[in-house]
C-alpha cells in the first residue's frame, strides 16, 4: 500500500544518511594523527 511504499522510501533514505555519516566519520578519523590513538 501507500504506507508500506512511503516507509521503504524512507528507509532507504535513513540508510543512505547513515552512511554517508558512517563515512563522513571515517573520513574525518583517517586524518587524526596515529599518535592520538597510541598510548605512551
Amino acid at each position: 500500500g501507500i504506507l508500506d511504499a512511503t516507509l521503504a522510501r524512507d528507509a532507504d533514505r535513513a540508510c543512505e544518511l547513515l552512511a554517508a555519516h558512517i563515512r563522513l566519520t571515517y573520513e574525518a578519523v583517517a586524518r587524526l594523527p596515529p599518535t592520538l590513538f597510541t598510548p605512551d
